[in-house]
């Protein structure tokens, strides 16, 4: 196995494990009041909290927008990962996320949910923010009848954002903001720096990009076919799939000059 499969097959074999739940401190980031309350203490793990943040942690950890960001080892985030008091640790992150927030032209009210437990076996910190969503009611008294809007805590589990600290390595799920006019990724650029991955839908959307452009120049029909047919095989076999193997395995020798053109 070759180093990058060895790294991806690293974490697949680490995000099948379950999170084991040390603590939680749960934060209100209220973008449209300008408000961020921050846990004064560790939240009461109920059987129901658990199995939300469980759900949480899940929806995370199999998100195709999941990516990898490489740091320091005296990143702030391993600082946070080692504080004992996770009260602390979450106040210090959900400022981060709130002034990352703050920086787009508008961002929904939303939870932060900050864990710290074990994942795979290695001490884990998972921070988790969940968007509240507009959803109309009716305040009315006995002189005023009114439709208006309020922002609420979907029902089901959501991970809009995310930052996932395990061991050394830091992931990180990033949501596309509208900063200035334009759509823009705030997290990683405002805050934590780190070198990033691509995702696996970016790896995904590269590689067809890269095999639909080959064969519209070379006019062979048979390259797409190529790719499912390998991708098949794949997902049979559990193999982990990495950009460059992908394309080289389908177009052959030229693989390095397609990869060079889509900056892999």
């Amino acid at each position: 196995m070759v180093p990058s499969e060895a790294k991806t097959k690293q974490k697949e074999d680490l995000f099948v494990k379950t999170f084991i739940i040390d603590s939680v401190v749960t934060s209100y980031l209220g973008f449209e009041n300008s408000i961020c309350e921050t846990g004064k203490e560790e939240t009461k793990i109920s059987s129901e909290l658990s199995d939300y943040v469980q759900k949480l942690v899940e929806k995370a950890l199999k998100s195709t927008s999941l990516k990898e960001v490489r740091v320091g080892s005296q990143h702030e985030l391993f600082s946070c990962l080692n504080e004992k008091k996770t009260e602390k640790a979450a106040a210090d992150i959900a400022r981060h996320f709130y002034s990352a927030g703050k920086s787009a032209d508008s961002v929904p009210d939303a939870s932060l949910v900050t864990a710290k437990g074990k994942l795979g076996g290695e001490p884990a910190l998972i921070v988790i923010k969940t968007d509240h969503k507009p959803s109309p009611y009716n305040d009315a008294d006995s002189s005023n009848v009114r439709i208006v809007r309020r922002q609420l805590l979907p029902s089901s589990p959501k991970a809009d954002e995310a930052v996932i600290v395990c061991g050394d390595r830091v992931f990180i799920i990033e949501k596309k903001y509208t900063v200035d006019g334009k759509g823009k990724m705030i997290l990683n650029d405002s805050w934590i720096h780190g070198e990033a991955s691509m995702t696996d839908r970016q790896k995904e959307n590269a590689v067809k990009k890269i095999i639909k452009d080959v064969q519209k120049e070379t006019q062979d029909m048979t390259y797409i076919p190529k790719l499912k047919s390998y991708l098949s095989q794949n997902a049979v076999t559990g193999a982990p799939v990495g950009v460059g193997e992908t394309v080289e395995a389908v177009i052959g020798r030229d693989a390095d000059e397609y990869l060079e053109a889509e900056g892999i």
